[in-house]
Order: structure tokens, then C-alpha cells, then sequence
């Protein structure tokens, strides 16, 4: 028969805490920030366990993030910094930008971090959202940059505002100064009669929209 046996950061464990007979197996369960070598062990003739339970300190070092860092409860933590079995740490990237994948990382029983190394990724507005006309020479614009547009000046008319728009933090681009535009979309003609002499009118009828 085996003894459940307490060990340096660990201790045996098995249904109920019996004493096993030989070729039973125990579970090694170690202390906060440790991890067993071996997930069980085994009850020998010689009343013994094998393999030897035994517990060893997991760490896991920091990655570089380029373009932001990780955080850990909160706190930014340094690349190279040694986190202890089971920390978690959360990407986060400069304004304007994004970690791909953003999902927290585990510190692993290997010291090695869960999931994929994400990447700072450039936040983009498409150029090709604003209405009515185009923004030459800049197919994408990051948060917070400004472009000037242009448009079909043979059918618009500018009427007041300003042709910049600037990409915001929802990856929408947004009129700096709201411009609205003038366009005749048709012509009535109609007779008036003065005097007995008849005159052709033209009506033109001016429609603004943003």
C-alpha cells in the first residue's frame, strides 16, 4: 500500500484521499504558480511512487509587441518581464491601431503563451465612402489623417463648407465641414401671356443635397 505523500510546492491526490494499492495511480496537484513534471504517478510494490512526483515554478517571458504592449491586471507590463504559470496578459496598440487577434494570452504549463502573436494593425477608412465625389491619391487614410476631395465641378456646385474629410476612430471618413453641393436636375417651360404677346419661360429648379 501507498501513502498519499505531501512534497516540496505539491502534495498526491486520489478519490476520497485512500491509501492505493500497487499500479493505482494518484494525481500530482501542485501550488499556485507551479506545475507537476509528470500529471500522475504510480503506487510501487515497494510502496513507493513512480515516476517521482515532483513540481517545478512555470514562468513565461514577455513578448515584444511592436506598435503597443501587453497589460496585465491593468498595468502595463515590460517585454522581457518573467510572468509566473497561469498569468494573463491582454495585447493593446497605439491610436490608430489594433492587435489582430486582440485575445488574452494564458502563461501555459510549458512557458510558452497561449494562442497566436497577435500584430498591431493599422485602423484604415476606404476612400471610396465619401459621395458625390473622390479623394485622388489616397486609397486608404489612418485615424485621425484628412485628405482634400475633389468632384465634378461641371455638375456640382459648392455652395458652402470644405471639401476635407478626416478618418475617425469608428473607420468612418467624415465631412471636416459639412459641404453641400447645388445641381439642376430639370427645366419646366411655360407660356405667359402679356398683352397679347406670348413669352417662353425657362424655370430652373436648384436641388442641394450633402
Amino acid at each position: 500500500m501507498c501513502s498519499l505523500i505531501s512534497f516540496k510546492n505539491g502534495h498526491l491526490l486520489t478519490k476520497n484521499n485512500i491509501i492505493l494499492k500497487p499500479g493505482k495511480q494518484a494525481i500530482v496537484t501542485c501550488d499556485i504558480n507551479y506545475a507537476p513534471v509528470h500529471t500522475t504517478t504510480t503506487c510501487q510494490t515497494n510502496r513507493s511512487w513512480s515516476p517521482q512526483p515532483s513540481c517545478i515554478e512555470v514562468t513565461c517571458n514577455v513578448p515584444i509587441l511592436s506598435e503597443g504592449q501587453y497589460y496585465l491586471n491593468q498595468n502595463v507590463v515590460a517585454s522581457g518581464t518573467m510572468l509566473r504559470f497561469q498569468s494573463v496578459i491582454t495585447p493593446s496598440c497605439g491610436s490608430g491601431y489594433l492587435p489582430i487577434p486582440d485575445t488574452q494570452r494564458t502563461c501555459q504549463v510549458d512557458g510558452q503563451w497561449s494562442g497566436q502573436s497577435p500584430r498591431c494593425t493599422q485602423i484604415t477608412c476606404d476612400t471610396e465612402d465619401v459621395r458625390h465625389s473622390a479623394i485622388q491619391h489616397y486609397p486608404t487614410l489612418g485615424i485621425g489623417e484628412t485628405a482634400d476631395v475633389s468632384y465634378n465641378a461641371s455638375l456640382f456646385n459648392l455652395k458652402n463648407g470644405s471639401l476635407q474629410v478626416q478618418c475617425t476612430t469608428e473607420r468612418k471618413l467624415m465631412w471636416i465641414h459639412q459641404p453641400y453641393f447645388g445641381i439642376t436636375i430639370y427645366i419646366i417651360k411655360y407660356e405667359l401671356t402679356v398683352s397679347k404677346k406670348t413669352c417662353v419661360m425657362n424655370s430652373y429648379i436648384l436641388v442641394y443635397f450633402k
